[in-house]
């Protein structure tokens, strides 16, 4: 353990000897209290709060009835919340990457569900325990679905407007991609009432990275090269002078006729 690789991503994110310790627990009171009580859509961890909340009184209840205290499953529903805030308690500043959460979540609620079950000992209850957890999966199986039909209409919609991009680069008679470098300048987002914003998916590859110093570019570069298109790297000079023809010439928002121009061997696109 102690020789893995260490990675920045991880270490970037944390914000922990970076601000003071008051602060730190203030950013993860705040998260926890956003995420696991009130519940952010479309991923509603505050589910794990309220099933482990229910886990724990049933259980309790179970006990009173027994007279006997089952101090392992006891302990473990503790444990296996702490594991579900793990992400958030050690990077201090929120709950991570929503992908780091899996299966982690999926698991501690799987858990509780299997604990309400097994000690609820009336029939009529362990019916109503099954129809809330019905609804709650028929939930979330929508909520997964939304987010894959967002990401297939976020798909074609890039796929289009990378056409409409190429189609007017062919008709400046440009063939010989590898020897331009194409800047695109703004961002671009598409909307549909199916759309769910859950952490990268609703984001598009025409807007993820607007705030750096090279724009979206990267990522734009990597999606027209999956599509058999390579074009030159960006550098941050090139997109500083790229912003600057944008305003130069006063550009307009692509698809108009002037939101592509060519600059020697460059290829500027305005959103």
């Amino acid at each position: 353990m102690t020789h893995i690789a260490k990675d920045p991503y991880t270490s970037n994110a944390s914000i922990w000897g970076k601000v003071h310790s008051t602060d730190v627990i203030t950013s993860i009171k705040t998260a926890f209290y956003e995420q696991f009580i009130v519940g952010t859509k479309p991923f509603i961890f505050s589910i794990t709060t309220f099933l482990g909340f229910a886990a724990v009184l049933v259980l309790l209840l179970s006990i009173m009835k027994s007279k006997f205290i089952n101090w392992p499953v006891f302990l473990s529903l503790f444990l296996e919340y702490l594991l579900a805030l793990s992400p958030l308690i050690l990077l201090g500043a929120s709950i991570g990457p929503i992908r780091a959460l899996t299966p982690t979540i999926p698991l501690v609620l799987m858990i509780y569900v299997f604990t309400i079950f097994y000690y609820l000992n009336f029939t009529s209850l362990r019916v109503v325990a099954a129809v809330l957890m019905s609804l709650l999966l028929f939930s979330q199986t929508k909520t997964t679905s939304d987010l894959e039909q967002t990401d297939i209409l976020t798909f074609q919609s890039e796929t289009i407007l990378s056409n409409q991009i190429m189609h007017k680069i062919n008709e400046l008679n440009i063939t010989q991609y590898h020897e331009y470098r194409l800047i695109v300048v703004g961002s671009k987002s598409f909307e549909s009432p199916l759309t769910q914003h859950g952490e990268v998916v609703g984001h598009t590859h025409f807007d993820w990275d607007n705030g750096t110093r090279v724009g979206s570019n990267q990522r734009i570069h990597d999606f027209f090269q999956s599509k058999g298109y390579a074009f030159k790297e960006v550098h941050p000079n090139d997109y500083a002078n790229a912003v600057q023809l944008t305003q130069d010439f006063n550009m307009k928002s692509f698809p108009s006729t002037d939101g592509l121009k060519i600059f020697d061997h460059t290829i500027v696109v305005k959103l």
